[in-house]
């Protein structure tokens, strides 16, 4: 079991590190659960320290695929700028009294001179300029919209939208294209789109979104390439979810797109946060994926991997485990994150592909260093889920740990503190814990200021850490959620045990009742039977039961008064006693098409041992199709 970890001390200069000033403070020189602490030179603790990924930009390629070459050719002016006296002549005259088309001409002579001189329109010299095309900026016709933006993309960037001159600019040309957009025809809307995006205002915007909004109606009147441009936009102002309407347009127009279109309609529906309602459409994609497996760009499968895992749906198992198969083979020219969100789709599904895993898991190791936290943290789940651990060197949960814990992702550790706590909760299913920053995160303070003030806001994962904290590190000495925290942390995370007397109750909740009263069968008295969350950190209960070893019957389970909910419920200690729990797993907890329990679930069973109870495991896939004579000695045959 790793415990310990090398942190450096770290100087900060920003805002946010000082922040949270206490969770980067190194531990007390004298630390029982830490006390080989390294300390070395200080450094500064700066957003640029930040690790750097060399990778082509997802939007810039999508982009790519939709735009208009001639969109690129902008006429430049012949009387250009040559130098600063005729700068400084051109900029400083009364362009309140002048007329649109001028004002668009001045922007262009100057454009060269200020590209080479790096000089912004932000700059005190462009005031007058600005002023002109805030009075005149109604007048324009969408000829002169073009040339500006294009202009405007084309000189040295702001600071900010938000900058002198910069803002004044972007909020006219925004209002004039939302007044005129109702006269242009769906192509010109497009290319203003387009020449949005390339001023790298789009998102900010109120233009595009309208353009979304208005056009929901008539998307059916979309040609194939007007369709496939509006799901880019879709992608880059990530305001509005998909409309139906376009999703019906889609559904009739996906036949005639290849495969990087459908990648570009995939990213509008995964960077909207809408889910796909259309099968056909899915099963479409993976027809095209299927056919198109050894030539597919890396990011255009990765965008149909983001969406068809987003979208999941038991229907498509059959399909999605052929793609898994299919794209395997594929894993050694994949991208990483093409890789990882394969090993992602495959997860979805609770199916695993031990050959895939292993191969993803050796391609993401040996890159460690240059991937996200974010996809450490992605990567864990999948190997976490399976209990699986990759026969590769060096040891991928000890470099994961080593990388998500050094000094380099502090940064990260600050800004993303719900990533880095999902990669200890990870990490702590395979027993591997961060004794100092468990103290860091346990402290009330970081998680009022991380997550929220209050049990609720208590996340589900750091409460699971706590209490697999008390059942797998006895020598923990740090900070822990306070017990009143912890018991109504219980109460927001676990599920009240069914009854008959509920009308309404889902499967699982059936399969509860079914197994608590095939026990009862067993046992023939109710009050033999516990029935609590022994392990609170799980939201179902566990049935407990006891049994005398020297008469072999079963006996009223004693001992849980000194507990209270939220408590690790260990059982009496008794030589004579044996005790048992009975712990229900449902169909979203196995391996698909099996009934080994995934990893989270093989931890519970691990617990309960360790303190003292012999876990009876009782699947759906076994349970649920025998009949009731068979049920009871499926469970009996574990008790004894």
């Amino acid at each position: 079991m790793l415990t310990t970890h090398k942190l450096h001390k770290a100087t900060t200069c920003s805002q946010l590190v000082l922040k949270f000033r206490s969770l980067l403070a190194p531990l007390p020189a004298q630390n029982e659960f830490s006390p080989n602490v390294n300390r070395v030179s200080k450094r500064w603790f700066h957003p640029h320290f930040v690790l750097k990924h060399n990778v082509e930009s997802e939007n810039d390629f999508m982009f790519s695929i939709v735009r208009r070459p001639w969109v690129e050719v902008l006429t430049d002016s012949n009387d250009r700028v040559n130098n600063e006296e005729e700068f400084s002549k051109l900029l400083d005259r009364d362009w309140r009294s002048s007329n649109a088309s001028d004002i668009v001409s001045a922007f262009k002579r100057a454009k060269q001179f200020c590209f080479n001189n790096n000089v912004p329109i932000s700059d005190e010299r462009f005031n007058k300029l600005v002023d002109g095309l805030m009075d005149h900026c109604d007048k324009l016709k969408y000829e002169d919209i073009i040339d500006l933006m294009q202009c405007l993309s084309e000189y040295p960037p702001c600071e900010s939208y938000k900058s002198r001159n910069m803002h004044d600019v972007f909020s006219c040309l925004d209002d004039v294209c939302c007044w005129k957009m109702q006269n242009w025809s769906m192509d010109q809307l497009l290319t203003v789109a387009d020449l949005w995006y390339k001023f790298n205002l789009a998102k900010i915007g109120d233009f595009i979104y309208l353009l979304l909004n208005r056009k929901a109606s008539k998307a059916h009147h979309l040609t194939k390439d007007q369709l496939v441009r509006v799901f880019f936009f879709f992608n880059v102002c990530r305001k509005k979810s998909v409309d139906f309407n376009y999703e019906c347009a889609v559904e009739n127009k996906i036949k005639e797109m290849n495969i990087d279109e459908m990648a570009v309609v995939a990213i509008g529906y995964f960077k909207t946060r809408s889910k796909f309602r259309s099968l056909s459409i899915m099963q479409t994609m993976i027809e095209e994926v299927l056919t198109n497996s050894k030539s597919v760009h890396e990011i255009s499968l990765t965008a149909i991997l983001k969406i068809l895992r987003y979208s999941s749906s038991y229907k498509m198992a059959t399909q999605i485990c052929k793609l898994v198969n299919t794209l395997y083979h594929e894993i050694d020219r994949l991208s990483d994150m093409a890789c990882l969100h394969l090993m992602l789709l495959a997860a979805s599904f609770q199916m695993f592909h031990e050959k895939m895993i292993q191969k993803g898991a050796a391609k993401l190791g040996r890159n460690i260093d240059k991937i996200r936290s974010k996809d450490i943290e992605r990567l864990l789940y999948v190997l976490t889920m399976f209990d699986y651990k990759p026969n590769i060197e060096p040891d991928i949960f000890k470099a994961a740990y080593e990388e998500i814990l050094s000094d380099k992702r502090l940064w990260e550790v600050v800004k993303y503190p719900r990533i880095f706590l999902t990669s200890l909760y990870h990490l702590s299913i395979r027993d591997v814990y961060s004794y100092h920053w468990m103290n860091k995160i346990f402290d009330e303070e970081y998680i009022k200021e991380n997550f929220g003030k209050g049990a609720k806001n208590v996340p589900r994962l750091l409460y699971c850490l706590d209490v697999s904290a008390r059942i797998d590190c006895p020598d923990y000495k740090g900070k822990r959620l306070s017990p009143n925290l912890a018991y109504k942390a219980a109460k927001w995370n676990t599920c009240y045990t069914p009854t008959h007397g509920k009308k309404s109750r889902s499967l699982i909740d059936q399969f509860h009742l079914e197994t608590i009263e095939t026990v009862k069968g067993i046992v023939q008295n109710d009050e033999l039977l516990f029935i609590e969350h022994v392990i609170p950190s799980f939201p179902r209960a566990d049935i407990i039961l006891c049994k005398d070893k020297l008469t072999d019957n079963f006996v009223e389970p004693v001992g849980f008064q000194r507990y209270i909910f939220g408590d690790v419920m260990i059982p009496h200690h008794d030589d004579n006693l044996k005790w048992y729990a009975i712990v229900v797993i449902g169909p979203d907890h196995v391996v698909r098409d099996t009934s080994m329990p995934l990893a989270a679930f093989t931890k519970k069973l691990k617990q309960l041992q360790k303190i003292g109870y012999n876990p009876v495991p009782v699947t759906w896939r076994e349970f649920m199709p025998l009949p009731q004579s068979e049920r009871k000695r499926y469970i009996s045959a574990n008790l004894r």
